[in-house]
């Protein structure tokens, strides 16, 4: 049966919502499994921190070589592309342990790789996404953050249950990890297949060109052309730049928060209620997708994207204060329900702002800020303690972060009231 004909070249929102979904069941299964993996693979304490450093530096040109990509064999194909890639980590994850005096070198290995192919996802599904109708824009966005937040959820639980007997107590060993390293890679070559088959209104092949889908010439222009109009740097710095240390202290740090004594949710390499605090995280994120609902399409303003960072800078504060186990858990579901909203705004909302043939190039651009401003951030917390240090603090990044939060609200406040002025 034809579609209607301002649906030709659109998105098959039920395929990318599933698709998104089964997209974060992966990376919410190496989110769980890396913090409890590198202990049993014999790594240091550093590890989980120096997988994020590197894995976020591959964000600041992954967004922008994503964009281009997706601007030359489309959306669709560019996220399918980045899930096959997927397929790869867990060889190069299980060669680690292997690797003797050259495994901290095969672990930046795999987090460039998943950093890189991140990227690759995020802007060409995220962008699909947005190939809709204008009043299904709303519809588009919230579906999709909705999926992206229930796969996530189910993955801590999967991932205890793939996880060997010997990950239940704190002498684990790498191999405990293969079953839900190899699920991992089915997972991801099954979305890939799935978005490449079916996740646009068009033949397998040949994708239509929707109107507004940006080329290659208007999106190598497409940045510099944002950039010259102040107040839409000024929103981008304060959404991408300002926001990236806020994503990466709880992207990093939390799991070393859950290791505190005073805590106790990891014990060495065993899940001693891991799963449960990155659950409650992702049930915050549905929460947070359904939220978007009621944003998406309906020109929200930079106030609304203040108070939206606003409450981004206070809950990561609240998770790097926690006294105890049961509030590290509240907070890191309010801190995923306002990450959504974040998410939204660093796609949805700023692609809003500009007309539709800059769409990808806004999106990719903010995208490549926060990951620029995430990356600075772990350099400089990197440089003042790591891990490894005696007397390491794992509040004081998430510290740091809120300062960098706070500068976000307030950039955003002052482009509003110069905005209302003119």
């Amino acid at each position: 049966m034809p579609c209607q004909p301002d649906l030709a070249g659109t998105a098959r929102l039920r395929i990318v919502a599933l698709a998104a979904g089964l997209s974060f069941l992966c990376s919410s299964l190496l989110e769980y499994a890396l913090p409890l993996y590198f202990p049993a693979a014999g790594l240091p304490d550093s590890a989980w921190e120096r997988w994020g450093t590197r894995s976020i530096f591959a964000w600041m040109c992954g967004p922008a070589i994503a964009a281009v990509v997706a601007s030359r064999i489309g959306e669709r194909r560019a996220w399918a592309s980045g899930l096959l890639f997927y397929v790869l980590l867990p060889g190069i994850l299980y060669a680690i342990p292997l690797a003797g005096p050259w495994s901290l070198y095969v672990l930046d290995l795999a987090a460039l790789w998943y950093g890189s192919v991140a990227a690759l996802i995020w802007i060409g599904g995220i962008s699909l996404a947005q190939i809709v109708p204008h009043r299904r824009k709303s519809l588009s966005n919230a579906s999709t953050m909705t999926a992206v937040a229930l796969g996530a959820a189910v993955a801590p639980q999967i991932g205890r249950l793939l996880i060997g007997t010997g990950a239940k107590a704190a002498g684990a060993g790498a191999a405990d990890f293969h079953d839900l390293l190899i699920f991992y890679a089915g997972v991801a070559a099954i979305a890939s297949v799935m978005v490449l088959l079916w996740g646009q209104r068009g033949a397998y092949g040949r994708d239509p060109v929707p109107p507004g889908a940006a080329s290659g010439d208007s999106l190598t222009a497409g940045i510099p052309s944002l950039l010259r109009s102040k107040r839409f740097a000024a929103t981008v710095l304060s959404l991408g730049l300002l926001t990236g240390p806020v994503f990466q202290a709880t992207n990093v740090y939390r799991a070393y928060r859950a290791a505190e004594p005073h805590i106790g949710l990891i014990v060495g390499s065993a899940d001693h209620g891991f799963s449960l605090l990155q659950s409650a995280g992702y049930v915050g994120q549905l929460l947070g997708g359904l939220l978007i609902g009621l944003l998406a399409g309906r020109q929200a303003n930079r106030v609304t994207g203040a108070l939206i960072l606003a409450a981004f800078t206070v809950c990561q504060l609240l998770t790097g204060i926690a006294p105890n186990a049961w509030v590290l858990i509240l907070s890191a579901g309010l801190f995923e329900m306002v990450r959504q909203l974040i998410r939204w705004s660093q796609t949805g909302f700023i692609s809003e702002l500009v007309p539709e043939e800059r769409r990808a190039p806004a999106i990719s651009l903010t995208v490549m800020l926060s990951g620029l401003g995430g990356w600075l951030f772990m350099v400089l917390s990197r440089a003042i303690q790591t891990p490894d240090t005696p007397g390491f603090s794992s509040t004081l990044p998430f510290l740091i972060a809120s300062v960098s939060g706070v500068l976000g609200v307030v950039l955003l406040l002052v482009t509003h009231r110069v905005i209302s002025r003119q």
